[in-house]
């Protein structure tokens, strides 16, 4: 085509809302500006629509390694080829519904290299060569305005023996969230419970908020994690009971887990053992695709003196998403 056409897209949300992202679940609305300079054959235009995750890793050599993976596409049909178009100045409107479950769009760096995820707008048509005019655009999480998402982990007993650690009894973790899909800056409330009916000699109980990610390309990749949140003060509250037995009081003293388990529920459901947990506003949002995965569990940790690696422990997933800017 050469110079004969020039096309922009335009975007209702950032033209007329001013907002810098489209929420996921919204619908895409805007209007594709195509002026044609001279007569072209018949010819089609298509606005294609995508999602893609990107990732980028250095090589032992130096050079990066590229991969991506479209998650999300979508193809609007704005003129069919069935007439010569007259040079004209033509706009065609278009609306698009974006999915709810789309992730945000956002870019992080490591070490090792990068990893993305970003949206695209590309005008199509099918004449002599393929013309494209592409340009990016922003996705915020979908909001969840009166939605929660609890959970509760039931008290089930942890032997020493499946830790690998020598001691007898069990011990019983239980946790209670109020909210496991939150935002970036946003805080949500959880409920912990200990018993331990073991000869295990607990040092310490900790609560935190664990970030991992992986991310891939063709050959290589990255790996990160840190607890963006921990507090190790919590063995005095209540329902963390963490003195445990004696090795002669194992056969004698210990409770039955029906008993324990309505104890532990007791303690879950009541608001005298909540935790406040803020998100961090520079922590990455929740997302599990082919190349690239972030994830975020709370964690519930017993650190005992017999075991150095191995400690009673349970965690809960948590989705973490972001806010329109």
């Amino acid at each position: 085509m050469g110079n004969s056409v020039a096309a922009s897209v335009r975007l209702d949300h950032e033209v007329y809302n001013h907002q810098a992202a489209i929420e996921a679940g919204e619908e895409l609305n805007g209007k594709v500006i195509v002026e044609v300079k001279s007569q072209l054959p018949r010819c089609d235009f298509t606005l294609e629509v995508n999602g893609k995750e990107r990732t980028s890793s250095s090589a032992e050599d130096g050079s990066l390694i590229h991969d991506k993976h479209c998650f999300f596409r979508g193809d609007v049909q704005l003129q069919e080829a069935d007439k010569t178009v007259e040079p004209n100045t033509y706009v065609f409107p278009f609306k698009i519904p974006l999915p709810k479950s789309l992730p945000a769009s956002r870019k992080y760096t490591d070490d090792k290299g990068s990893f993305r995820i970003e949206y695209q707008i590309k005008l199509k048509s099918q004449v002599e060569k393929t013309f494209e005019n592409t340009r990016s655009f922003e996705v915020a999480s979908a909001s969840r305005t009166g939605e929660c998402v609890p959970c509760l982990l039931q008290p089930k007993p942890i032997t020493p023996e499946t830790l690998g650690i020598e001691g007898q009894g069990k011990l019983y973790l239980g946790a209670h969230v109020d909210n496991t899909y939150v935002f970036r800056g946003q805080e949500f409330k959880c409920s912990l419970a200990c018993r331990n009916e073991s000869t295990l000699k607990i040092e310490r109980a900790v609560v935190s908020l664990e970030e991992e990610y992986y991310y891939t390309t063709k050959s290589i990749g990255g790996h990160g994690q840190q607890d963006i949140f921990e507090r190790d003060d919590i063995r005095k509250m209540t329902g963390i009971r963490v003195v445990g037995l004696h090795h002669s009081e194992v056969d004698t003293k210990m409770t039955d887990e029906e008993t324990i388990a309505r104890r532990m529920f007791k303690v879950l459901k009541s608001k005298n053992n909540v935790i406040s947990i803020r998100i961090p506003e520079n922590s990455k949002e929740s997302y599990s695709g082919l190349i690239l995965q972030v994830s975020h569990f709370l964690k519930f940790d017993l650190k005992t003196k017999n075991g150095e690696d191995a400690h009673p422990s349970i965690r809960i997933p948590i989705h973490v998403g972001s806010r329109r800017p």
